[in-house]
């Protein structure tokens, strides 16, 4: 009879068990999603760099048969004969270095032509600003 007592007795955790087990918990899942976090900003990037650089080719193609390029933000004239549509930016996109959320690449604060040259700038969560220019 005493055997069983003894086993009903260390049946359960203690509080310190169990606080030790929740606190191990809480700080694996806040390094988790703070890693989460990091990964998605970097893909957002990586997405905003990609559509950059197809807008890139598409202006390239635009240059090569007209001899300049669009003029400031109207980027309308590549569409749909060298790309089949403006990219829209993944969330939070920002126009390098201000808080102007853009709706589209093809923000005239985005683009900017001088005929003969082009920059379009897009801030970036993970990294520094990136801008594309004609080569």
């Amino acid at each position: 009879m005493s055997l069983l007592k003894e086993l009903k007795k260390q049946a359960g955790f203690t509080f310190i068990e169990v606080l030790i087990a929740v606190s191990i918990i809480g700080i694996l899942t806040t390094i988790g999603l703070s890693t989460y976090s990091a990964a998605q900003k970097k893909s957002r990037d990586s997405k905003r760099k990609a559509d950059l650089e197809a807008i890139r080719s598409a202006l390239e193609m635009y240059y090569t048969d007209n001899d300049s390029y669009p003029t400031t933000g109207n980027l309308s004239n590549v569409v749909p004969n060298y790309i089949q549509s403006l990219p829209s930016p993944p969330p939070r996109t920002e126009i390098c270095g201000s808080s102007n959320s853009l709706t589209s690449y093809a923000g005239s604060s985005a683009y900017t032509s001088g005929g003969s040259t082009y920059s379009i700038c897009v801030g970036m969560e993970a990294e520094t600003d990136y801008t594309v220019r004609n080569p």
